[in-house]
């Protein structure tokens, strides 16, 4: 499966991919649904992070979180709990994120767990408070 890369149907200047390269992405979304139809294990690291990276740039939060889960059985390590939790705040996943994000503390190295549990409460408030803004109603214009 081969995903649009920078320089490859991305527009540096918009910080996006082209239509040619949502395409891509999506038609990447679709061999990803059909390579997990397969129960392959373990899954493919390299391309669960892809897939999670292109579903982000598709505005498919949830599906990105999905990805990332099927990581954390073949590296259960503190960076993909915290991946984890990040991208299940990101989709509105908070009990998913709270877990995830108790697992990478669990895990990180007692010197750092403090500054890490701070971290990921700034990247849960963060999504709150883009989701409330996003949520909030546009004012209609008065004539």
């Amino acid at each position: 499966m081969r995903l649009s890369v920078v320089g490859d149907n991305f527009d540096s200047n918009t910080g996006d991919y082209t239509a040619a390269g949502k395409r891509q992405l999506a038609a990447a979304s679709a061999n990803w649904d059909k390579y997990m139809a397969l129960k392959p294990k373990p899954v493919d690291e390299r391309l669960a992070k892809q897939m999670a990276q292109a579903f982000l740039s598709l505005d498919q939060a949830d599906k990105a979180v999905t990805a990332l889960e099927t990581l954390t059985e073949s590296d259960p390590s503190q960076q993909t709990f915290q991946n984890l939790a990040v991208y299940a705040y990101q989709a509105g996943q908070l009990r998913k994120g709270d877990l995830a994000a108790g697992r990478a503390v669990d895990l990180a190295p007692k010197d750092q767990q403090k500054q890490l549990k701070a971290q990921l409460d700034q990247a849960k408030q963060q999504a709150t408070a883009n989701q409330i803004q996003q949520a909030a109603p546009t004012p209609t214009p008065t004539l």
